[in-house]
């Protein structure tokens, strides 16, 4: 059990019809219950959205940089994150029809967990999206 603090923020801006940029991020404060341990956490993401590339009518081409959570301070813990790991992603949504689109997409995580030990991770993936 904990006691958590958060504070978020989201921006979405329009530039051209087609064009979005987009920013969040996050600070957390987190009170462990059963002990005295206290923990500031953030977190943020850059995104880059295209409507319509390629004049194909409902695609997205998007490409986003972030920081998963990480753990800033702290009191009574073991340590708090000295590495800096970090999220790049790109992805393009097809538009198959009205109601169905496929998206493959690619991600990178380096220093997973922010400890510059790890080996980076490299993801593939595929989406199916079904709209009803």
């Amino acid at each position: 059990p904990a006691t958590i603090h958060a504070v978020n923020g989201t921006l979405g801006w329009g530039v051209t019809r087609k064009i979005t940029l987009g920013a969040w991020g996050g600070v957390t404060l987190t009170d462990s219950l059963p002990s005295d341990a206290l923990v500031l956490s953030t977190t943020y993401l850059f995104s880059l959205g295209i409507s319509d590339p390629f004049g194909r009518k409902g695609d997205l081409l998007a490409v986003m940089v972030g920081q998963p959570p990480r753990l800033r301070a702290g009191l009574n813990i073991v340590r708090a994150d000295e590495g800096s790991s970090m999220h790049y992603e790109a992805f393009y949504r097809f538009r198959v029809s009205n109601r169905v689109s496929i998206t493959p997409g690619f991600f990178i995580v380096t220093d997973p967990g922010h400890i510059s030990e790890n080996n980076n991770i490299f993801v593939g993936s595929i989406r199916t999206g079904f709209s009803f």
